[in-house]
Parts: structure tokens; C-alpha cells; sequence
């Protein structure tokens, strides 16, 4: 996947990448990445990661099977966690933390069927970072 703002670094690691939902993976790459221009990537924890200022969304790829996008407000954890309010009428969250969640994926078709609902949690998380 090619695009203003993808970058050599996670087109390397997608290249390189043997896994059974890789192409999900990809569909969870454009979709993250089209959500708010100022979104940028990189690989974190060896899977795509996500960032404007600080990262805000990890893949999670392994063990294989896995495929879940891990939102979070940063690496490390805060004596102080941010209260995410994010709404979840889809109920595709999983919150470990109140600044940290998870989102789990089956396949491309599961990815391409909550795309929309992602992406309206995915833009509530960023305008609460």
C-alpha cells in the first residue's frame, strides 16, 4: 500500500509480513490512516502503530492468529490515566484501562463490515488525546 502517508518503514514490514489476516491488516492500515490527515505510522511493539503527536493505536498481529488494534494514550502508562468516552453502540471494544482498549478483528470481511463504526471511534479517540 502506497499513499502520502504511509511510510517505507511499515511498507518494509507489510512486505515482509506472513500472516493469515495480512490482508485485514491492510484494510486496518488504510482505514486508520484515512481517518484525520495528521495520522503518520511507523512500527511499534512489531506491528504497525499509529501516531499524531504521540502513538494512539498498535496493532496486535502476534501470535497469529491475533488481529486487534490496541488504542492507548502513549507507551507508557500514567499515574494518572486519561478517562476515555468513547461511543461504542457497535460494541467493539474491550477496555483493559480507562485510557486503553481494544478492538478485535476475524478477517478482512469483519474489518471491511465495522469500518465504519471504527472509524467514528478511532476519530472520538484522537480528539481526546
Amino acid at each position: 500500500m502506497k499513499g502520502p502517508r504511509t511510510t517505507n518503514t511499515v511498507d518494509a514490514y507489510m512486505a515482509a509480513l506472513k500472516h493469515p489476516h495480512k490482508e485485514a491488516v491492510e484494510e486496518l492500515r488504510a482505514l486508520i490512516l484515512s481517518v484525520d490527515k495528521r495520522v503518520k505510522e511507523d512500527v511499534k511493539w512489531n506491528a504497525p502503530s499509529f501516531l499524531i503527536a504521540e502513538h494512539f493505536a498498535t496493532m496486535r498481529l502476534h501470535p497469529a492468529p491475533n488481529l486487534q488494534v490496541i488504542l492507548h494514550a502513549g507507551a507508557k502508562p500514567r499515574s494518572s490515566p486519561r478517562q476515555f468516552v468513547i461511543d461504542d453502540a457497535a460494541g467493539l471494544l474491550k477496555w483493559a484501562a480507562p485510557d486503553r482498549c481494544v478492538a478485535a478483528f476475524s478477517s478482512v470481511d469483519d474489518v471491511r463490515g465495522k469500518a465504519k463504526p471504527f472509524k467514528a471511534i478511532v476519530r472520538a479517540w484522537i480528539a481526546q488525546l
